[in-house]
């Protein structure tokens, strides 16, 4: 959590913060530690970085990716990309890649528990994933559950991969219009 609103976190500074981060993850340095980061292009030429690294409890089903506080201006970003990067990553997963090329496959994650998910809309989530879905896929796509604060139901929103053939865009498309998923 940072000491102040940054303008920005220039891309290196932000992989060795990165680094830094997951090497005290590696090597089990919990608590927290406050990192100093210049800027001398800014109005405010030192920014503190406060990083926090605490044991959580076990969930044996739970999330991969948790953040506690603060916003990253009007989306929380790092977090969000840390959660796509493990939808992605379990496009991967040689159980679910098996099953993709057995049959039209979508996946689909409960975001429930990664931080803030709820505060990206389900426009934005199904574009996020249409637009990183790698064409050589064997999934026809992708779908996040996004439980929101406000609402009973849960949001779905899917994304799909660009080169469908029309025979399964006809079916996502039917598929989502039963079902009013938010999809690309």
């Amino acid at each position: 959590m940072p000491d102040s609103q940054p303008l920005t976190i220039k891309s290196a500074t932000r992989a060795e913060v990165v680094a830094e981060t997951l090497q005290r993850v590696r090597s089990r340095d919990l608590g927290s530690q406050t990192k100093v980061i210049d800027q001398p292009w800014s109005a405010r030429t030192r920014l503190l970085l406060n990083i926090g690294i605490y044991q959580g409890d076990y969930l044996p089903n739970g999330s991969l990716v948790t953040v506690a506080g603060g916003f990253w201006g009007a989306e929380p970003g790092p977090h969000l990309i840390d959660v796509e990067g493990e939808v992605l990553a379990a496009l991967e997963d040689e159980q679910k890649v098996r099953q993709a090329n057995n049959r039209p496959t979508i996946l689909l994650f409960d975001a429930a528990r990664t931080g803030m998910a709820w505060i990206r809309s389900e426009l934005v989530w199904a574009q996020r994933l249409a637009m990183r879905l790698p064409d050589t896929t064997p999934f026809v796509g992708a779908a996040v559950m996004t439980p929101k604060l406000d609402d009973p139901d849960v949001g779905i929103s899917l994304g799909v991969r660009e080169n469908l053939s029309d025979q399964d865009r006809a079916a996502v498309d039917d598929l989502a219009h039963r079902l009013g998923l938010t999809g690309v």
